[in-house]
């Protein structure tokens, strides 16, 4: 049953705003957008509106925002890993260039580089065994 819930975005699209987009998107399509965006940009946002520094963690010991990274790749493949790891990276810039008036270090870009490579080997693994299984 948590899969169908987690699966299924429907009650986005009976919400009185977007009760008529359903009609223009594809048959077939996974509603699984939203889910992508809000692990993507969620936890920075909210560590930002905290007022806590480093909100992408790449001052930490352990880069934290790889975590969803890798459950977004697990669970819709490449493509949903490649738009949320866009999405990091473009709030990660504004964040450098806008609010800290700075640009990254090496080591940063290195982090950065290596999450998105992890992300994108675990999201092609996972379409590969998805393939298997339906076969």
């Amino acid at each position: 049953m948590l899969n169908r819930v987690m699966r299924s975005a429907d009650w986005l699209f009976e919400s009185p705003p977007l009760k008529g987009v359903r009609q223009w998107l594809p048959k077939g399509t996974d509603y699984h957008w939203p889910e992508v965006t809000l692990l993507a940009v969620g936890i920075p946002l909210f560590k930002l509106a905290l007022g806590m520094d480093d909100p992408f963690f790449l001052q930490s010991a352990f880069p934290w925002l790889l975590l969803p990274l890798l459950l977004i790749a697990l669970r819709y493949g490449t493509v949903a890993a490649l738009t949320g790891f866009a999405l990091l990276l473009g709030g990660a810039a504004l964040y450098w260039w806008q609010i800290q008036d700075t640009y990254p270090d090496n080591a940063q870009l290195q982090r950065l580089a290596g999450m998105s490579i992890i992300a994108l080997l675990a999201g092609e693994l996972a379409g590969q065994w998805r393939q298997r299984y339906h076969e």
